[in-house]
């Protein structure tokens, strides 16, 4: 289980942070940096609905486990804030950025290992997610 866990997390680490090189190195638009995120997070969710339920759901984990997933999500949301400062009239870009971090992961989870596992079509979860998050940054 230790080593499913591990490659689970290499693989989701490895993603994470191609797509955060993207998003850092292009021109892009608020809507597309959202839009990318969300449907990252639902990638890597929905790519083994199932072993994701095992894996963290049924399986404990130790202080190493949980401080690794804390350090991909700490990293995410420090790239996350520079782009933030960037496009979005945010006071905060590393509150911005943790607070999206955080419920884009929770959701995600929950849509995908929850009891009613996937209660709405992933095309429906991503728009609602992207105009929550884009809600969210807009918001005064």
């Amino acid at each position: 289980m230790a080593a499913l866990v591990e490659r689970h997390l290499a693989d989701a680490e490895a993603r994470l942070d191609r797509l955060a090189a993207a998003i850092a190195g292009e021109d892009l638009r608020l809507e597309a940096v959202v839009a990318s995120i969300v449907e990252a997070m639902l990638d890597l969710h929905a790519s083994s609905p199932r072993l994701h339920r095992v894996l963290f759901e049924e399986v404990p984990h130790g202080p190493a486990v949980r401080g690794r997933i804390r350090a991909i999500e700490d990293r995410q949301a420090r790239g996350l804030a520079v782009v933030l400062a960037r496009l979005a009239p945010v006071r905060s870009p590393a509150v911005s950025a943790r607070v999206i971090v955080e419920l884009l992961e929770a959701l995600t989870h929950r849509w995908i290992v929850g009891p009613d596992a996937s209660p709405l079509p992933r095309a429906r979860m991503q728009a609602e997610l992207e105009r929550l998050v884009l809600g969210y940054l807009r918001s005064p």
